[in-house]
């Protein structure tokens, strides 16, 4: 469904109209679906095959219900999630209703936290009856309540696995050996082919693989990948472990072309910043660490005469139209070390600017006053926006004067210190293509957020607001009222607002547009 839906887009006459075609039905993210409307309207889909009800307020027990009314759901993306309180025992009735209806799916994603997932046999239990196609796990550092384990003797069984982690707080988290997850003391390493990719510190990877898919990584990504043996691996950091059953899954060269497809969004190809060659074209997404030839620094000259006198470097020009002169269209990701002395500024001349629809900037930099100006009025086929500013060269104020320039502009994410709110949000408001907009102010003291309605108001296709800072439960909730009075206000209850400490990271559907970390669900 679309980014705008509500729980009430349900009940419009034209979704009436088209239930009864509907095969597939994502509602992920709808913050205020609930479960008696959706099953008021579960009856009427007498085709749906495929639901996504993840990140929503339904939970497992609902679904229960929910399949009650629709039978001919066979693909289900739920939350795992059983209940909306804290209850942590189920009763055993309970979990064999769910194993009864899980028995006719044949695909499940479940989303929710490693305890329950991995270190727990509850999930193979309700699954313990199903033929699945596929199973996915996506692993989130989500808060959710940890259940009673349910012991369960047999395993599992899949034609395909995907277990998929991702902490955005700390990316460097240790899991432990795969084998000391319950799921995989269950299987026998030699029945399947097995891809684990690890992302420690983006764009960097460290891939194993069974001996199969040793060429297919050569081939299409220049990247080794080490040779798997067995299960005997720790998991570390956002990673992603994909397995397929050797007896039923056809290693054809539809399957791989199928596999390119999935893993070509992982590996962003990485070029030197130095190296005035095209870069490859098979890639959509480039990153790099920019570097300055004879960075000097600044200077001193002698005169005779008089005493030495400084000489500041002028701005260093970022420019790759030489690297991507055979491209339409890219997406970037510049890395800065610090290493460049002088301010780094953009030429309107820049041809691969008017080709940029993903830019990220991040690391340490001193961008120069014009930097931001000349960003918006030159890229203009930009979406989406991520600049982390280093804590030398604050930068809200230089993007808040430049922002209406965009024509483009959907999606933004700031991170920087002490943000004038009530600057941002007037100027974000000039931007009215705006959709999506993340802004972490990371100072140590608490900030002053102001009333976003006049973003709300002017920005007519925003979806989401998500703002983060240092702030205390009580603040939060303060802070978060000030944001949902202004969503009543300007009558867009489908915009998604939330506000965080700056210690925290969500993760949903609606941050995964920045692509902080290449691992993604697949």
């Amino acid at each position: 469904m679309s980014t705008m839906a509500t729980v009430n887009t349900l009940k419009l006459a034209f979704f009436k109209d088209i239930s009864r075609n509907i095969q597939e039905l994502n509602m992920c993210g709808i913050s205020d679906l609930n479960k008696k409307t959706l099953i008021s309207s579960m009856s009427k889909l007498k085709c749906l095959k495929t639901l996504n009800i993840s990140y929503t307020n339904i939970n497992i027990l609902d679904f229960i219900e929910i399949y009650q009314a629709c039978p001919s759901i066979k693909n289900i993306t739920i939350d795992f999630i059983f209940t909306n309180n804290n209850q942590h025992k189920l009763a055993k009735k309970t979990l064999i209703q769910c194993q009864e209806v899980f028995r006719n799916i044949e695909s499940v994603n479940f989303v929710g936290n490693v305890s329950n997932l991995l270190y727990s046999q509850l999930p193979c239990f309700i699954l313990n009856k199903a033929k699945l196609k596929t199973l996915q796990y996506t692993i989130t550092n989500c808060e959710m309540v940890t259940y009673e384990n349910e012991e369960c003797e047999e395993s599992l069984h899949f034609d395909e696995f995907c277990l998929y982690f991702f902490d955005g707080l700390n990316p460097s988290r240790y899991y432990c050996f795969l084998l000391e997850m319950y799921l995989f003391t269950m299987l026998n390493f030699q029945d399947y082919e097995v891809i684990i990719i690890f992302k420690l510190d983006a764009p960097k990877s460290t891939i194993y693989a069974t001996p199969i898919f040793k060429s297919f990584f050569s081939k299409h990504f220049d990247l080794n990948a080490e040779c798997l043996l067995d299960f005997g691996v720790t998991l570390t950091g956002n990673a992603c472990v994909m397995l397929w059953s050797k007896t039923v899954t056809q290693f054809d060269e539809a399957f791989y072309k199928n596999l390119l497809q999935k893993l070509k969004p992982l590996f962003p190809f990485s070029f030197k910043s130095s190296a005035n060659t095209p870069v490859p074209l098979s890639y959509d997404w480039y990153c790099t660490i920019p570097t300055q030839e004879n960075d000097l620094g600044s200077s001193f000259v002698n005169e005779v005469g008089f005493k030495r006198r400084r000489c500041v470097q002028p701005n260093f020009i970022i420019n790759y139209d030489k690297q991507f002169q055979n491209k339409s269209q890219l997406q970037l990701s510049l890395h800065f070390n610090g290493k460049i002395k002088s301010g780094v500024t953009l030429s309107t001349n820049s041809d691969y600017l008017r080709k940029l629809t993903y830019l990220n900037l991040c690391g340490v930099v001193r961008y120069s006053s014009d930097f931001f100006n000349l960003l918006f009025r030159c890229c203009n086929q930009l979406i989406t926006l991520n600049i982390e500013v280093p804590p030398i060269c604050s930068c809200f104020a230089s993007i808040s004067r430049s922002i209406p320039l965009s024509q483009t502009l959907k999606n933004i994410r700031l991170m920087d210190k002490r943000i004038d709110f009530e600057l941002m949000f007037s100027s974000m408001s000039q931007c009215n293509t705006l959709e999506n907009v993340n802004i972490c102010d990371m100072s140590s003291d608490t900030f002053n957020l102001s009333d976003p309605f006049i973003m709300f108001q002017k920005c007519n296709n925003l979806y989401c607001l998500y703002v983060y800072g240092s702030v205390t439960d009580t603040n939060q909730s303060k802070k978060l009222k000030i944001i949902k009075s202004a969503k009543t206000k300007s009558q867009k209850s489908h915009i998604r607002v939330n506000v965080f400490n700056n210690r925290e990271f969500c993760h949903d559907p609606f941050v995964a547009v920045f692509k902080l970390n290449p691992i993604k669900p697949i």
